[in-house]
Protein backbone atom coordinates (compact mmCIF):
# COMPACT_ATOMS: atom_id res chain seq x y z
CA UNK A 1 0.00 0.00 0.00
CA UNK A 2 2.75 2.46 0.92
CA UNK A 3 4.63 1.76 -2.34
CA UNK A 4 1.56 3.08 -4.17
CA UNK A 5 1.50 6.24 -2.02
CA UNK A 6 -1.47 4.98 -0.04
CA UNK A 7 -2.21 4.13 3.54
CA UNK A 8 -4.66 1.95 5.42
CA UNK A 9 -6.41 2.35 8.73
CA UNK A 10 -7.45 -0.73 10.64
CA UNK A 11 -8.95 -1.50 13.98
CA UNK A 12 -9.93 -4.53 15.99
CA UNK A 13 -13.55 -5.48 16.71
CA UNK A 14 -13.03 -4.59 20.36
CA UNK A 15 -12.28 -1.01 19.33
CA UNK A 16 -14.42 -0.51 16.23
CA UNK A 17 -17.54 -2.61 16.75
CA UNK A 18 -20.58 -0.37 17.04
CA UNK A 19 -21.97 -0.34 20.57
CA UNK A 20 -25.68 -1.12 20.89
CA UNK A 21 -26.63 2.57 20.91
CA UNK A 22 -24.85 3.21 17.60
CA UNK A 23 -26.09 1.70 14.37
CA UNK A 24 -23.82 0.55 11.56
CA UNK A 25 -25.22 3.47 9.58
CA UNK A 26 -23.88 5.94 12.14
CA UNK A 27 -20.45 4.34 11.94
CA UNK A 28 -20.52 4.57 8.13
CA UNK A 29 -21.51 8.25 8.19
CA UNK A 30 -18.63 9.10 10.51
CA UNK A 31 -16.07 7.03 8.61
CA UNK A 32 -17.26 8.58 5.32
CA UNK A 33 -16.14 11.96 6.53
CA UNK A 34 -12.58 10.71 7.06
CA UNK A 35 -12.03 8.07 4.37
CA UNK A 36 -12.23 7.61 0.60
CA UNK A 37 -13.58 4.06 0.91
CA UNK A 38 -14.67 1.62 3.60
CA UNK A 39 -13.91 -2.12 3.51
CA UNK A 40 -16.13 -4.18 5.79
CA UNK A 41 -15.57 -7.77 6.90
CA UNK A 42 -18.44 -8.79 9.15
CA UNK A 43 -20.76 -11.67 9.86
CA UNK A 44 -24.16 -10.11 9.27
CA UNK A 45 -24.70 -9.08 5.64
CA UNK A 46 -27.30 -6.55 6.77
CA UNK A 47 -24.44 -4.59 8.37
CA UNK A 48 -22.76 -4.21 4.97
CA UNK A 49 -26.04 -3.07 3.41
CA UNK A 50 -26.74 -0.56 6.20
CA UNK A 51 -23.25 0.88 5.91
CA UNK A 52 -23.48 1.11 2.11
CA UNK A 53 -26.84 2.89 2.33
CA UNK A 54 -25.55 5.47 4.82
CA UNK A 55 -22.04 6.00 3.46
CA UNK A 56 -21.06 8.76 1.06
CA UNK A 57 -18.01 6.75 -0.07
CA UNK A 58 -17.82 3.25 -1.62
CA UNK A 59 -18.28 0.35 0.79
CA UNK A 60 -16.52 -2.91 -0.14
CA UNK A 61 -17.86 -6.19 1.21
CA UNK A 62 -14.69 -8.08 2.13
CA UNK A 63 -16.79 -10.93 3.56
CA UNK A 64 -20.18 -11.49 5.15
CA UNK A 65 -22.27 -14.52 6.04
CA UNK A 66 -24.11 -14.22 2.69
CA UNK A 67 -21.42 -13.15 0.23
CA UNK A 68 -17.68 -13.18 -0.42
CA UNK A 69 -17.40 -11.02 -3.56
CA UNK A 70 -13.71 -10.16 -3.24
CA UNK A 71 -12.83 -13.86 -3.39
CA UNK A 72 -14.99 -14.32 -6.48
CA UNK A 73 -13.42 -11.30 -8.17
CA UNK A 74 -9.95 -12.68 -7.48
CA UNK A 75 -11.01 -16.07 -8.88
CA UNK A 76 -12.38 -14.47 -12.07
CA UNK A 77 -9.23 -12.38 -12.51
CA UNK A 78 -7.09 -15.52 -12.26
CA UNK A 79 -9.26 -17.32 -14.82
CA UNK A 80 -9.23 -14.35 -17.19
CA UNK A 81 -5.46 -14.05 -16.88
CA UNK A 82 -5.08 -17.72 -17.79
CA UNK A 83 -7.71 -18.00 -20.55
CA UNK A 84 -7.81 -14.42 -21.86
CA UNK A 85 -11.60 -14.26 -21.62
CA UNK A 86 -14.38 -15.41 -19.33
CA UNK A 87 -17.32 -15.46 -21.72
CA UNK A 88 -18.37 -19.01 -22.51
CA UNK A 89 -16.03 -20.72 -20.04
CA UNK A 90 -17.43 -23.54 -17.95
CA UNK A 91 -16.17 -24.09 -14.42
CA UNK A 92 -17.30 -25.97 -11.34
CA UNK A 93 -17.77 -25.03 -7.71
CA UNK A 94 -17.20 -28.09 -5.52
CA UNK A 95 -18.00 -27.73 -1.85
CA UNK A 96 -20.62 -26.13 0.37
CA UNK A 97 -23.39 -25.13 -2.02
CA UNK A 98 -24.98 -22.89 0.61
CA UNK A 99 -21.85 -20.90 1.42
CA UNK A 100 -21.15 -17.20 0.97
CA UNK A 101 -18.40 -18.11 -1.49
CA UNK A 102 -20.79 -20.15 -3.64
CA UNK A 103 -23.39 -17.34 -3.58
CA UNK A 104 -20.86 -14.82 -4.84
CA UNK A 105 -19.34 -17.16 -7.41
CA UNK A 106 -22.80 -17.87 -8.85
CA UNK A 107 -23.42 -14.15 -9.33
CA UNK A 108 -19.91 -13.44 -10.64
CA UNK A 109 -20.03 -16.24 -13.21
CA UNK A 110 -23.48 -15.21 -14.44
CA UNK A 111 -22.42 -11.56 -14.73
CA UNK A 112 -19.28 -12.47 -16.66
CA UNK A 113 -20.97 -14.83 -19.12
CA UNK A 114 -19.51 -18.00 -17.65
CA UNK A 115 -21.25 -21.33 -17.09
CA UNK A 116 -21.03 -22.69 -13.55
CA UNK A 117 -21.69 -26.22 -12.38
CA UNK A 118 -22.23 -26.45 -8.62
CA UNK A 119 -21.33 -29.81 -7.08
CA UNK A 120 -22.22 -29.43 -3.41
CA UNK A 121 -21.63 -31.89 -0.64
CA UNK A 122 -24.76 -34.05 -0.21
CA UNK A 123 -25.71 -32.31 3.06
CA UNK A 124 -25.78 -28.88 1.37
CA UNK A 125 -27.63 -29.71 -1.86
CA UNK A 126 -30.51 -27.44 -2.75
CA UNK A 127 -31.86 -25.75 -5.85
CA UNK A 128 -29.79 -22.67 -6.69
CA UNK A 129 -30.54 -19.88 -9.10
CA UNK A 130 -28.88 -16.58 -9.79
CA UNK A 131 -30.79 -13.34 -10.27
CA UNK A 132 -27.87 -11.79 -12.16
CA UNK A 133 -28.44 -11.40 -15.90
CA UNK A 134 -25.70 -12.92 -18.10
CA UNK A 135 -23.26 -10.61 -19.87
CA UNK A 136 -23.93 -9.95 -23.53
Amino acid sequence: MLKCSGSANGSSPAVSAPVPTHAAADTARVLSSYLDAITVRTFDHATVEQMADASTVPVVNALSNSHHPCQSLADLLALREHFGTLVGLTTAFIGDGTSNTCNSFLAACAASGMHLIVAPRPATRRTRTSSVKPAN
